[in-house]
């Protein structure tokens, strides 16, 4: 999500008002709007690294998603570029904390029509992490963290959690529960405080069945939005699943990402 200028506005203040940067409420012209809260992250929410060094800033948000070969996250295609390797994933990010592991990134899979021309209806990415030491034994992720089962883009007003991490390091994940918002053309999520870095968390829906589900991501339109209180997910389908049976049958050999570059309808 492209809002730099405002994170770093809002870091400086909350600083100024003696407050942890990220912890500073919504501007008041939209105080009657829900806002995020900090949180203590869900096991299977990740801190995404794409420099790969976990002690700087982590620049996206991923998030285990349900697969047959329990290696799989799913996050925005604009927060990767070339085929992932280097990257790092910590599922329950919390304050520097790696709870559940460091996982490196071995492949990233994305749609043709995004390696074709970034195509923001196909703004999703998966990808897989090589099993990893945890207390002693190697496991698969998801045996480590559990996951949430792929689902599609739900009906109007359904309930929804996004919860993932805005750019930056040593903090908390945001969290924040609203009905979804189909007034527009894409998945629209109003709610305040998902800055820079809030790219690729996931949209939870927890159905009758119990199953919680992501049904979407933080991306789309303008690299999914230009202001931290109205984010878009692109539209989860067909063509959503296809992409995670893809990944789960292609082992390592997975995409080269194009660089998204910057949201081009963002000033």
């Amino acid at each position: 999500m492209p809002s730099t200028q405002l994170a770093i506005a809002a870091a400086i203040a909350a600083v100024a008002l003696g407050l942890p940067p990220g912890e500073l409420f919504a501007p008041s012209d939209q105080s009657d709007q829900p806002h995020s809260i900090s949180v203590r992250a869900l096991p299977t929410v990740a801190a995404l690294f794409a420099g790969g060094d976990v002690s700087q800033d982590h620049t996206c948000t991923a998030s285990v998603v349900s697969s047959t070969t329990g290696d799989l996250l799913i996050t925005a295609a604009h927060c990767v570029s070339g085929n992932g390797k280097g990257m790092k994933v910590v599922p329950g990010y919390d304050a520097g904390d790696a709870p559940y592991g460091v996982w490196p990134v071995t492949a990233v899979f994305v749609d043709s029509a995004w390696r074709s021309d970034t195509s923001e209806a196909d703004d999703v990415a998966f990808l897989r992490v090589a099993r990893t030491v945890v207390g002693g034994t190697t496991r698969r992720l998801q045996d480590v963290t559990g996951a949430n089962t792929l689902g599609d883009t739900p009906a109007p007003s359904t309930s929804i959690t996004v919860q993932g991490f805005n750019a930056g390091r040593d903090d908390h994940a945001v969290s924040c529960t609203v009905g979804l918002d189909m007034t527009v053309t894409d998945p629209t999520f109003r709610c305040g405080g998902y800055v820079s870095g809030s790219s690729g968390s996931p949209w939870l829906a927890t159905g009758a069945d119990g199953i919680t589900r992501v049904t979407g991501v933080i991306g789309g339109p303008d690299e999914g939005g230009c202001t931290d209180a109205t984010s878009y997910s692109p539209v989860f389908a067909a063509k959503t699943a296809a992409l995670l049976a893809r990944a789960e049958r292609s082992g390592n050999d997975g995409d080269t990402a194009p660089d998204a570059g910057p949201a081009s309808d963002c000033s």
